[in-house]
């Protein structure tokens, strides 16, 4: 017959193994993709900036961002140049957002960088 201390080592011992595994699959799926961005030969090319409006002081402003995942560095330093080249003068960096929103991605290694034009154009009142 199995006891309530046997059980719960048990429990704990599957517990740890799944950590485990969830563990390496997380640091293989990294490797990968780092991997993967660091062969790449060819440039990352953008056909389109995506733009966001946001709400700060009771306007409207137009914000650039473009998503990448935490692995591609080579494509961080794209996103900051075509940001740089649409007149954003300082790009920031955040979790993504969802499409269409500011609602946080659940997405938990996606990233963005993101700007306003240094020339800003308002869009209109809230």
């Amino acid at each position: 017959m199995m006891t309530l201390s046997n059980f719960m080592l048990i429990i704990l011992q599957v517990i740890f193994t799944l950590g485990t595994f969830l563990l390496m699959f997380i640091l293989l799926l990294l490797t990968i993709g780092w991997l993967d961005d660091h062969q790449r030969k060819e440039p990352y090319l953008f056909k389109t900036v995506h733009t966001r409006k946001e709400y700060h002081e009771s306007q409207q402003i137009r914000v650039y961002f473009l998503n990448y995942w935490v692995w591609q560095s080579k494509k961080k330093a794209a996103v900051i140049q075509c940001l740089k080249d649409n007149d954003v003068s300082e790009v920031h960096f955040q979790h993504a957002r969802k499409r269409n929103t500011t609602i946080r991605s659940n997405m938990p290694f996606k990233r963005e960088g993101f700007g306003s034009p240094a020339r800003q154009h308002w869009i209109g009142n809230k």
